[in-house]
């Protein structure tokens, strides 16, 4: 490896470096337990596995005013639960304590 080549990988680097959050660790890893049992309360109807397990959810952010913010796909392009999904989640997520919720994004 060149030294060109490590220079143009510090930038990505500090990049990927994320800011800390106003949100306790405990709490965080709390908060991250329970968001991921509740994606895991949620399945696919035409598929026997929850959809945290099929890989459909690509990112969860809790902000620090406890906004979770899911970014998930389907299973197809046109998957017949298209609508269903995306309200489960919510609905899942949502009955948690301490978090608030708007609506999965489908990527």
């Amino acid at each position: 490896m060149t030294d060109e080549a490590k220079t143009e990988a510090k930038p990505a680097a500090a990049d990927a470096v994320e800011r800390q959050s106003a949100i306790p660790p405990d709490e965080m890893a709390r908060l991250t337990e329970g968001i991921v049992g509740a994606l895991k309360t949620v399945y696919d109807p035409e598929i026997p596995a929850d959809i945290y397990e099929l890989g459909l959810i690509y990112k969860v952010d809790i902000d620090d005013d406890r906004m979770v913010n899911i970014e998930m796909t389907l299973t197809t392009p046109n998957c017949p639960s298209a609508e269903e999904l995306p309200q489960q989640i919510e609905n899942a997520v949502a009955g948690m304590p301490g978090v608030r919720t708007p609506a999965p994004m489908a990527a």
